[in-house]
């Protein structure tokens, strides 16, 4: 809390704190904002029956704020503070981008909420409540949002670390209803370092969106290539 209440004095950032008492939320929230526009968001003691004064959290980008200074101070006070067994990564969010156009890609609805925001001719769609956070799903036009000259769309999902129970039931729906996209081992292995690699400290300041074009000659998964030419019949 002195740490964080004394940032706007050693450095040039703007720093806002307020308190929330509702059970499940931290007491003492701040949200740190560089002269860029970016921010990153720190709770402090979660309310409870009893108020568990050295639960902390962080709530952070890495592509816009893991270069900075204060950022990598904060997450080192929390892990120099902290045993191993008590970090931990609770959710994160994984994007997929997708050499198309936007309007060549939609959101299935479920039954799950479902949001859609018109932006002039642009829209972007959401699946799942935004209270819940989990399992969130937003498709967006990356080309637009980026200032790209080639087509991208971007899918993003919230995910969280799951029970051993509930990844078996979800291991049967996916087998019976899902079309995988697969990445490389290399590309999960680099992912996976980056997520732990904040929770021993070692900060990855380099960002993992790229905004690359799609390489030429792209192996897309097989029912990519069916689709497409089950599309190129119909025309």
């Amino acid at each position: 809390m002195h740490l964080l209440e004394n940032l706007p004095i050693t450095h040039a950032v703007e720093v806002t704190h307020w308190d929330s008492f509702r059970i499940g939320s931290f007491r003492e929230q701040f949200t740190i904002r560089f002269q860029d526009g970016n921010s990153f968001w720190v709770g402090a003691v979660l309310n409870g029956r009893k108020p568990e004064w050295g639960r902390v959290r962080l709530d952070f980008n890495p592509n816009k704020v893991a270069n900075h200074r204060v950022f990598q101070m904060v997450l080192v006070q929390c892990v120099s503070s902290t045993r191993p067994m008590h970090r931990k990564i609770r959710r994160y969010d994984l994007a997929v981008d997708i050499p198309v156009l936007r309007q060549d890609a939609f959101l299935v609805k479920d039954s799950r909420a479902y949001i859609e925001r018109r932006h002039g001719q642009e829209w972007t769609q959401y699946l799942g409540a935004k209270s819940s956070t989990v399992g969130r799903v937003k498709l967006y036009n990356k080309q637009v949002e980026a200032g790209l000259h080639y087509p991208l769309t971007r899918l993003e999902m919230t995910l969280d670390q799951l029970g051993r129970r509930t990844r078996e039931k979800i291991n049967v729906l996916m087998a019976d209803h899902v079309k995988a996209v697969e990445i490389s081992r290399n590309e999960y292995e680099q992912m996976i370092s980056q997520v732990k690699g904040y929770v021993s400290g070692k900060v990855e300041t380099a960002v993992v969106d790229q905004d690359q074009p799609p390489p030429q000659g792209m192996n897309f998964p097989a029912w990519v290539r069916e689709a497409e030419a089950s599309e190129e019949m119909l025309t």
